[in-house]
């Protein structure tokens, strides 16, 4: 089926929010240079968060926001493997950029196929407008724009000591994080697929999803993501073992997901769905278990 004249119009709009974000930050970079690569990624991505707010709240929308999280740091992160003059090596940089590409891709296209429009809006975000406009913005800007900026520059921190720890030949280590790091895109892509399935079939409104790898897991998308986050750890330890402290930026996925988003995305199923109940009695909420539960002839949304 073909796109509506307002998707269309939306994408559009979408579109040229993250050219100008993008822009935005290149040009900002440009007139603090000289500058670091590191330090141009925390500029690119503060600027591309304020360029992107102001686009949000033009269309009094904040879910422009939401393919942020894969677009402008895999362009960063990208942008530093091609960074000239960083004591890169060559192979673990090039399985870096494989990694974190299609990362970038799965989880953007998945934006996409289920985008609506200027018009949709997700619902944790609508959730703090009953605070009323004010509240709202600052929420937006600080906690909704801010918050998760802060996150993926912190979690970003591994590639870059990945790829400028000198001295570092690549090894049998970089080849495991690469698995973990494709392992993780396909299980979330996984996800996204089953969870697609389920919505085209379901024939109730309250039904919860428990088949394919959401048998063995709760938020398989959240472990696929918390994956490849600790994919980027695990090249900057296979860099050196000196790079360990990196290992704040997975650990703050894992606490940004279990203790932010499960918990929200769990209350919302359990009022609207009363089989969540029995879901989470008996599938681990994020670790899958190695043998799947028996069937719970249940579906989830």
């Amino acid at each position: 089926m073909d796109a509506s004249p307002a998707i269309w119009h939306g994408r559009f709009v979408v579109l040229a929010t993250y050219v100008a974000a993008l822009l935005g930050g290149l040009v900002a970079v440009r007139l603090a240079a000289p500058v670091d690569g590191w330090t141009a990624g925390v500029i690119v991505h503060a600027v591309a968060t304020l360029v992107v707010f102001a686009q949000s709240f033009r269309h009094d929308n904040t879910s422009l926001y939401d393919a942020y999280w894969s677009v402008v740091p895999g362009a960063v992160i990208l942008g530093w493997v091609a960074w000239p003059g960083l004591p890169q090596e060559p192979v673990r940089a090039a399985l870096i950029a494989v990694v974190v590409a299609a990362w970038s891709v799965r989880l953007t296209a998945n934006w996409a196929s289920g985008w609506t429009g200027l018009d949709h809006e997700d619902w944790r975000y609508a959730a703090y407008r009953r605070h009323g406009p004010a509240s709202y913005w600052a929420i937006s800007l600080f906690a909704l724009h801010g918050m998760p900026t802060v996150m993926v520059t912190v979690g970003s921190w591994s590639a870059w000591r990945a790829l400028t720890t000198p001295d570092a030949p690549w090894g049998i280590f970089d080849l495991v994080a690469t698995a973990t790091g494709l392992g993780s895109v396909w299980l979330s892509h996984r996800a996204d697929r089953d969870l697609a399935a389920f919505r085209a079939s379901r024939t109730r409104p309250d039904a919860v999803l428990d088949q394919g790898v959401w048998s063995r897991s709760r938020h398989p998308n959240y472990l696929g993501e918390i994956g490849f986050w600790t994919s980027l750890w695990l090249f900057a330890l296979a860099a050196g073992w000196h790079n360990t402290p990196t290992v704040v930026g997975p650990v703050a996925m894992v606490a940004l997901f279990r203790f932010v988003s499960i918990p929200l995305m769990e209350r919302r199923q359990l009022a609207r769905k009363p089989g969540y109940a029995q879901v989470m009695a008996r599938v681990p909420m994020l670790w899958p278990r190695l043998v799947a539960p028996p069937d719970l002839h249940a579906e989830r949304d």
